[in-house]
């Protein structure tokens, strides 16, 4: 038996091994763990990877995606190597264990994989099992990327509230999923679900800018919303012309809108109320995450907190088509200035059932409950979700503690989605 049939033997029994008893290390302190973040070095290890993998399938190394994470393992008693290398991702990964790494890598590109080290994303998490890793995953993925390649909620008068496509093929050609392109009314953590604008941009891990107009009323608010004992439904956060813009890093995210009240037939084919205009020509947030609790089986828990403020502007439509400020609420009574201004904490929890860690598929339930301590303008609301497989409902109710002209004292939003 010659050198290079012994080297795929001791693959294949590595292969085996790694899959049930190299998922877990004994005492993880002996390792150093990181994950190959620069795209040009991803390439180089999926090229090598492949090349293996199509010459030599009787060895069982599946193919590494576009997508996939790859993550370096290096025992601190063997300084300069690398022990195991794992590729995948959501908890699903082939595992390459010393030797074969070196058959399937070459030492140019061993080297420079161990030269790269990101210190600053070291994490353990991979070579032992953490409570509610998934969940965490799940919900750091829905507020500031996405957990699915295509979702779909349809629950607004624009017939869809969030639309999020993430391509990783066209035309038969793999791309790198790197960007999204997603549609979403409202802002749900500023304390507007499903009002105001529509945002239309790009979305990736860490950033998302795009544009933000009004949304068009193509069907009649009563589908997709309630006022809950509250006479006048007219109340109603109505959009401009603007731009938005999101940064996410370590747990934090930081945002910011803008917008104005053009008059064109964009804006103006669109206002629902000509003489009680209000509509949001500012806006910031900042949220953190203030701390997390496994529940065991029953699922995970998430405290988020924050500061935001907004400035709403208030604008009425003349017969001839001018735009005036409004100086006047409806009830009749001055205001100081055509435009009002808030600002105060937010406080989120989020609650998601526990995760399937065979099927990955979406939680059963998620459950939110915020609140908004705007001073004049504060507001709390809850929100259920249910998923099974890849479809979904969601229903928020808003409570308005505060009377404001542009929003009904209690609304009920619901919507139907679709996911894969």
């Amino acid at each position: 038996m010659n050198k290079k049939l012994l080297i795929r033997f001791f693959v294949l029994i590595s292969l085996i091994m790694g899959q049930t008893e190299g998922d877990e290390f004994q005492i993880p302190s002996l390792f150093d763990v990181w994950k190959i973040e620069e795209q040009g070095l991803k390439v180089l290890i999926r090229d090598a990877v492949n090349y293996y993998s199509d010459s030599n399938p009787e060895d069982s190394i599946q193919q590494m995606m576009i997508y996939d994470e790859i993550i370096i393992i290096e025992h601190k008693k063997s300084k300069d190597q690398i022990y195991q290398l794992r590729y995948g991702n959501r908890g699903k990964y082939q595992i390459l264990i010393n030797e074969q790494v070196k058959l399937v890598l070459s030492k140019t590109l061993r080297i420079q994989i161990i030269k790269k080290k990101y210190f600053y994303i070291l994490d353990k998490s991979y070579i032992i099992k953490t409570p509610s890793s998934f969940e965490k995953e799940y919900l750091s993925n829905r507020a500031h990327w996405t957990n699915n390649d295509l979702y779909i909620s349809s629950g607004s008068r624009a017939l869809v509230d969030r639309v999020i496509l993430r391509l990783t093929e066209l035309g038969g050609f793999e791309l790198t999923p790197l960007y999204a392109l997603k549609l979403e009314t409202g802002n749900e953590i500023l304390g507007f679900p499903n009002q105001g604008v529509i945002h239309a941009g790009l979305l990736n891990k860490f950033f998302e800018i795009g544009l933000q107009m009004p949304i068009p009323k193509l069907l009649p608010d009563e589908y997709f919303k309630s006022a809950v004992a509250d006479i006048d439904t007219n109340r109603i956060l109505q959009g401009g012309i603007g731009g938005y813009g999101k940064i996410s890093f370590f747990n934090m995210q930081f945002q910011f809108s803008f917008s104005d009240l053009e008059n064109n037939k964009i804006v103006t084919q669109y206002i629902q109320d000509s003489t009680y205009i209000d509509f949001m020509s500012y806006s910031f947030l900042g949220t953190t995450e203030l701390f997390d609790l496994s529940l065991r089986k029953l699922g995970y828990l998430q405290c988020s907190l924050g500061l935001s403020g907004y400035e709403i502007s208030h604008r009425s439509l003349l017969a001839d088509g001018s735009i005036i400020e409004r100086m006047y609420n409806r009830d009749g009574e001055m205001l100081e200035s055509s435009t009002s201004s808030f600002f105060g904490p937010v406080i989120r929890l989020d609650y998601v059932s526990k995760i399937n860690e065979k099927t990955l598929d979406a939680p059963f339930a998620r459950l939110l409950f915020q609140i908004n301590g705007y001073k004049n303008s504060a507001s709390w609301m809850s929100g259920i979700e249910i998923s099974i497989k890849k479809f979904g409902f969601d229903l928020i109710y808003k409570h308005s503690i505060d009377e404001v002209d542009w929003s009904p004292s209690n609304e009920l939003y619901f919507s139907v989605n679709y996911f894969r």
